[in-house]
């Protein structure tokens, strides 16, 4: 049986990246995930990153030229500019999804940027914390219920 990996591969799939994360955080746990997951799967498939009016500081940037589609301008972090650096780039991930050609979607975190998308949507969930301990989280309810929407939006 041949792995399934190589069979894709053979397909040379095409995989969107979003921003959200990187708009969101200088440094971080998903953050750093996204750091190091997008430029390994770029060695292997066409990637698209875009990464928006972002704060991120792990360098994504410097791997640029190995990326089949690239997007986005470090910001210099400013408090309480955050909505204003997410409505940006949300309507500027608007007009970079127009010319994609992406056969999967990977949103960074939690949210489906682009909801008409006719190819496979995969989100990662990175904590259920709020849900195993909901005692210590004002909006334990909102989050569960918010993930399990984006878990049936998910393929």
């Amino acid at each position: 049986m041949q792995p399934v990996f190589t069979s894709i591969a053979q397909n040379t799939m095409r995989i969107l990246f979003d921003h959200t994360i990187f708009v969101a955080q200088r440094y971080g746990g998903v953050s750093r995930y996204y750091s190091q997951l997008v430029p390994r799967i770029a060695q292997e498939f066409p990637v698209e990153l875009f990464m928006g009016l972002h704060v991120n500081q792990y360098g994504l940037n410097r791997h640029r030229a190995s990326m089949a589609r690239f997007a986005g301008c470090r910001r210099p972090f400013i408090r309480k500019t955050h909505r204003a650096a997410m409505f940006l780039s949300n309507q500027w991930f608007r007009h970079f999804t127009r010319r994609s050609r992406a056969d999967i979607y990977h949103t960074t975190y939690e949210s489906i940027l682009w909801p008409d998308f006719h190819g496979r949507r995969v989100i990662t969930i990175h904590d259920m914390t709020p849900e195993k301990f909901p005692q210590y989280f004002a909006n334990a309810t909102v989050s569960l219920a918010r993930k399990r929407e984006l878990a049936q939006i998910a393929d």
